[in-house]
């Protein structure tokens, strides 16, 4: 589990855009990939002015293993402005504040706790994923919200899953959850240390992406969701596709397109070739630009 200055950035904008709330609650602790400066410098970019640190603040990672020279993920998260922060881990290794199995039913004293809760990299190693998103759900506050950055693709051996925004769109839905955003990050070849493509991600996107998006590198689901008093979370959705009717385009072949063509009279062809060629170079263009679809928004 870790942040890179890439999910720092995109936590930010979604402070920005809703102020985070204590108390603040990740899955598993959270390694943060760059230093106490860096950090103040995407803020700032981010048009977010730090919060002061108090003179005593201990900036060093709780990680055993993560080289001191990086910030902590609790003075990043006082910067925001977030003072109870809790880490809930399977078990202590790292330093946890809260040990939970996920696959298990979480303890009634976890229930309704936290206003936000920040998956960074766990759910992948959770074998059961049914009762770890129940126990998400059942963890956060009417008014909480949850923030995925999850494996979507070329992780083999990382974890046991690899996530579609599907499963996340159709799951926070089905259970009544409001303002779902969903994003695809491409993490490039050194995710620590790339600034991540990201794109936004639809609803219904899948119909026009599912064999068009291509990356050589690391790619993620970003999902982002709040619950409300009228949230449940038990409800097992079914995958969109195989519920809502599907209303697909006609597609004009190839072969179609040549017979249209042996039919039309010889000046007609000369007329509208030119026409339907430019109409097709701009259609590829604008397929290559947004990925079979999806907004490409610029670099993390």
């Amino acid at each position: 589990m870790g942040l890179s200055a890439s999910a720092i950035r995109f936590l930010a904008r979604e402070h920005k855009n809703k102020p985070f709330i204590d108390p603040v609650l990740t899955l598993g602790r959270q390694a943060v990939w760059v230093t106490y400066d860096e950090v103040k410098k995407i803020l700032i970019s981010e048009g977010i002015q730090p919060q002061p640190l108090k003179q005593d603040s201990n900036l060093t990672t709780k990680i055993p293993t993560q080289p001191s020279k990086f910030i902590s993920d609790i003075a990043l998260f006082r910067l925001l402005n977030v003072e109870e922060l809790y880490a809930l881990d399977v078990s202590d290794y790292e330093n946890a504040d809260i040990i939970a199995d996920l696959n298990m039913p979480i303890s009634d004293e976890l229930r309704g706790r936290f206003n936000l809760i920040i998956d960074g990299g766990t759910l992948e190693h959770i074998f059961d994923i049914k009762q770890a998103m129940m126990n998400i759900s059942m963890m956060m506050k009417s008014g909480g919200r949850i923030i995925h950055l999850s494996p979507a693709s070329n992780h083999i051996g990382h974890g046991f899953y690899s996530f579609s925004p599907g499963l996340f769109f159709d799951y926070y839905l089905a259970n009544k959850f409001i303002n779902p955003k969903a994003y695809i990050a491409d993490q490039g070849p050194d995710p620590n240390n790339n600034r991540w493509k990201l794109y936004r991600y639809e609803y219904d996107s899948y119909k026009s992406l599912a064999k068009m998006f291509r990356s050589k590198y690391n790619v993620h689901t970003i999902f982002v969701a709040e619950k409300t008093d009228s949230s449940t979370h038990n409800v097992v959705p079914i995958q969109n596709q195989f519920r809502v009717p599907q209303n697909v385009s006609p597609v004009v072949t190839s072969k179609l397109r040549q017979m249209i063509r042996s039919y039309m009279p010889s000046k007609m062809k000369r007329m509208l070739g030119p026409i339907i060629k430019r109409v097709e170079a701009a259609v590829r263009k604008m397929k290559r630009s947004e990925v079979g679809g999806l907004k490409y928004l610029g670099k993390l």
